[in-house]
């Protein structure tokens, strides 16, 4: 849980991304953190902490049952969790 809640903070907040994004869910995973939201075609993604204290960050196109993995981004520190979330769905954690 911890993990999460240090990703979140990194990322804005649990409240900016909730607002920002319309997250339908931000959860604790092993190792890392899992966020939902409206969208296409990204519209989940999950942020783990690797061993060598990166992040990698997997994105996922959910609909219904029918699940996809659509890009994979490895040896991301955290000053680049936000522009690399931001760059690759278009979406906004920050005014």
């Amino acid at each position: 849980m911890k993990i999460a809640d240090t990703i979140a903070q990194q990322m804005g907040g649990l409240n900016r991304i909730e607002a920002m994004l319309g997250a339908k869910y931000v959860m604790a995973i092993d190792d890392g953190l899992a966020i939902r939201w409206p969208g296409k075609p990204a519209n989940h993604v999950e942020i783990v902490l690797e061993p060598d204290d990166t992040y990698s960050m997997q994105f996922y196109s959910i609909r219904g049952t029918k699940v996809r993995k659509l890009k994979r981004f490895d040896d991301i520190y955290a000053d680049q969790l936000v522009p690399t979330f931001e760059r690759y769905t278009g979406l906004r954690l920050s005014l």
